[in-house]
């Protein structure tokens, strides 16, 4: 555990799915509904979207800390 710095990052294998239930982007974190619970979330870094919309489903790749790292489903 890190008391000092940023949370690490950890990937998941395989990737979850939820739905935005507040609009992300690459600017403002958001919420993401998996399993009829609600996590922070924020876009992953890596991916070229700069938004989610509100109701949009979501792949979720990891997390960091308790904010969950997703990117929009193709």
């Amino acid at each position: 555990m890190n008391f000092f710095g940023s949370p690490s990052l950890e990937f998941f294998t395989p990737p979850g799915e939820g739905i935005a239930t507040q609009s992300i982007t690459s600017n403002n974190a958001g919420r993401v509904d998996v399993n009829a619970v609600s996590w922070p979330a924020k876009l992953h870094l890596n991916d070229r979207v700069l938004n989610i919309s509100k109701g949009q489903k979501v792949v979720i790749i990891g997390r960091q800390g308790n904010t969950l790292l997703v990117v929009p489903f193709r």
